[in-house]
């Protein structure tokens, strides 16, 4: 299954922290520092608060990116990290 274009299709503005440094050098600011962040979550329950990803690839189904098998499959999965704490 493939999510090549899932921030783009997922998100509003789902691919813009990719862009900020860019965009705040050609804004003038000068020093701009680059810091990534791992999220791991740890609680089923709060999953699915975590920028909804859980509903990403079902969002992806309904709008024909990816078959709804393949959202299952992927929810299925989801569902499995978190319970085993292998969500990051």
């Amino acid at each position: 299954m493939s999510f090549a274009s899932g921030p783009d299709v997922q998100l509003r503005n789902g691919t813009l922290a990719h862009h900020h440094a860019g965009l705040l050098t050609r804004h003038g600011v000068l020093d701009v520092t680059i810091e990534a962040r791992m999220l791991v979550v740890r609680e089923p329950r709060e999953a699915d608060n975590c920028l909804r990803l859980r509903t990403w690839a079902t969002a992806a189904a309904k709008q024909r990116h990816i078959t709804r098998v393949d959202a299952e499959q992927f929810t299925a999965q989801f569902d499995e990290a978190v319970h085993n704490g292998r969500l990051t």
